[in-house]
């Protein structure tokens, strides 16, 4: 692989990635976190490909290739793309979570609309 003489910043930016920006973490943006979630689910499998492919690139660099003060880099960009994978897992738990939070949610405000109709009826019924 031939690598560019560019900044970190500009290598991260021609790959759709700007360091300049704080980012909103994505729990805290719906959208993008059920976006998450939703890959997770439909493309598990190719995902973990992906993921397992560079880490096995790495893996092989760590073993074969690397110069003794790239070790530890090497292990810290393994254990970085297993995060990857783990933060798609914590993201679908989160959306699941807040699923089932609004059903939750839900059942009691219906619970609540009928024991407020059933209190109705009754005061109805004794004012007779």
């Amino acid at each position: 692989m031939v690598h560019e003489s560019t900044s970190l910043s500009e290598f991260l930016k021609k790959r759709g990635l700007d360091l300049s920006t704080p980012k909103t973490p994505i729990v805290d943006n719906t959208e993008k976190l059920e976006q998450a979630a939703e890959a997770w689910s439909t493309h598990e499998s190719g995902i973990r490909a992906v993921i397992e492919e560079r880490i096995n690139e790495v893996r092989t660099e760590l073993l074969l290739d690397a110069m003794p003060e790239e070790v530890i880099v090497l292990r810290q960009s393994l254990v970085e793309l297993a995060k990857v994978l783990d933060q798609f897992i914590i993201c679908t738990a989160e959306v699941e979570r807040r699923k089932k939070a609004a059903e939750e949610d839900a059942d009691v405000e219906i619970q609540e609309a009928d024991t407020e109709v059933e209190l109705a009826d009754d005061g109805e019924k004794s004012s007779l």
